[in-house]
């Protein structure tokens, strides 16, 4: 996938969720939440909720904790193995 070519380039993690969360102030979309989660799950650890964590409010719960909860569930199982 993209996000691995990005790591390999040696863009750091924390370049790619800063970009993320500047864009969700800017356009609090789902589209951009999903995206956002989908880049914690590859690759996130249990410190990089917070920003998202504040974020969701901006956006409809309904949707947003469902996707929460999904993520932040895969991020901590991934960290255990």
């Amino acid at each position: 996938s993209w996000l691995k070519r990005l790591e390999k380039r040696g863009c750091p993690k924390e370049r790619l969720f800063n970009i993320l969360i500047n864009a969700l102030k800017d356009n609090p979309s789902i589209d951009v939440f999903k995206f956002y989660c989908d880049c914690l799950v590859a690759f996130g650890t249990r410190s990089d909720f917070k920003n998202l964590k504040e974020l969701d409010s901006k956006i409809d719960k309904d949707i947003t904790l469902p996707l929460l909860k999904t993520t932040e569930y895969l991020v901590r199982r991934k960290r255990l193995n």
